[in-house]
């Protein structure tokens, strides 16, 4: 069975499609082949994935779509999984136009259109906008043969659209022979802690600094190492994120990487004590499933979240962690006090959150369950 995974917003080795869904196809005998319009002119095959990409981002839409379908020329898919739905709408065409008998899957794991499909518009360009890019989402789902859906909130809308489409819950649960575990030892005259992704208030860098800078007022004598993977809004969010930083005091050490491949990722991360994610509570975060909270739990360490319903509803969140309003500073830093005065919680937490991940949120126990859906489609 070859399956392509047709993407135009995902690295060609996003962590999802390559090395989840694309390398459990390939270890089981199928022919998975990642098409990308992200990251660069790249022909390759990497561990018995076929990767396809160029830099489409300078690209218009018409020149994008004609490079997709000039690649999907050379291959015969059987299924096609396509991860927005400008890739469903590119698929439905070369399914068109080239006879082929493919079946479409769409991928949804983000809200389209997202805030930062509408970024670059006014408030009433925004209102005048949305409704055409909703219009587009819902034709995907129209064109599309089935759906795997990463989480519960954004099944919703199509689960209501398309009761009858056959469908798949996927969770973004990590394949733990990815994860470099080890077993973690209590934070005391040292805390390590990590910040990954976009560098805006918005995604809560500005509260984390906000908490690493109140604790380390509260407790002067305790060293804390900050570890920060990612990249800058935009230089104004940049400006604002680096008078913050320079407030920090000198018992705060701050080291800045940008983006680094998904492994050297994951070991860079292995040694933070405690993870803290602060976004912003605003109707779209609720609704969305933070991915890396799950990597978190398989590295064996507690969290502090934002309270989130989509957290909520899909995570076991209390054995391994709190949720707390990001804006309240003085709650967190006393979140994280327990842990730093109570050895024996934060070894629970530790554990807890490994055996959740171990029986519960594992890639291993979902894995089968896509190759047999994939089967399915394409025999359809």
């Amino acid at each position: 069975m070859t399956v392509v995974f047709l993407t135009s917003r995902h690295l060609p080795r996003d962590d999802r499609i390559f090395f989840h869904m694309a390398m459990t196809l390939a270890e089981a005998g199928h022919r998975p082949v990642v098409i990308s319009s992200r990251g660069g002119e790249e022909r390759t095959e990497e561990r018995g994935v076929v990767i396809r990409s160029f830099d489409g981002n300078r690209l218009s839409r018409k020149t994008r779509k004609e490079h997709f379908l000039k690649i999907l020329h050379q291959f015969t898919p059987d299924v096609v999984i396509c991860a927005d739905p400008f890739a469903v709408h590119t698929a439905r065409h070369f399914r068109k136009t080239s006879g082929s008998s493919c079946r479409i899957i769409y991928d949804v794991t983000e809200w389209y259109p997202s805030k930062k499909d509408l970024a670059a518009h006014g408030w009433l360009g925004r209102l005048l906008v949305f409704p055409g890019y909703l219009f587009y989402n819902v034709l995907a789902g129209m064109r599309t043969d089935a759906f795997i859906f990463g989480e519960w909130y954004k099944s919703r809308p199509f689960r209501r659209l398309f009761p009858r489409k056959d469908h798949l819950f996927l969770p973004y649960w990590p394949d733990l022979r990815y994860i470099p575990y080890k077993p973690a030892t209590a934070p005391k005259d040292e805390l390590f802690l990590t910040y990954s992704g976009k560098l805006s208030r918005e995604k809560g860098f500005g509260h984390f600094l906000d908490v690493v800078k109140a604790l380390a007022g509260k407790r002067p004598y305790l060293r804390i190492r900050v570890r920060v993977i990612g990249w800058y809004a935009d230089e104004k969010e940049q400006q604002f994120m680096e008078e913050k930083i320079a407030a920090l005091p000198p018992s705060v050490e701050t080291t800045f990487e940008s983006f680094m491949p998904f492994a050297d990722y994951l070991e860079a991360i292995r040694d933070t004590h405690l993870f803290l994610d602060l976004r912003a509570t605003d109707p779209e975060n609720q609704r969305c499933l933070p991915i890396r909270i799950f990597y978190y739990a398989a590295f064996g360490r507690p969290v502090i979240y934002s309270d989130l319903k989509a957290i909520r509803r899909e995570v076991d969140i209390n054995g391994f962690g709190f949720l707390a309003d990001p804006g309240d500073t003085g709650g967190i830093v006393q979140l994280i006090e327990r842990y730093l005065d109570d050895e024996d919680l934060y070894l629970t937490h530790c554990k807890n959150a490994r055996r959740l991940a171990e029986q519960k949120y594992n890639w291993a126990l979902v894995k089968d369950d896509l190759i047999a859906f994939l089967i399915k489609q394409s025999a359809s």
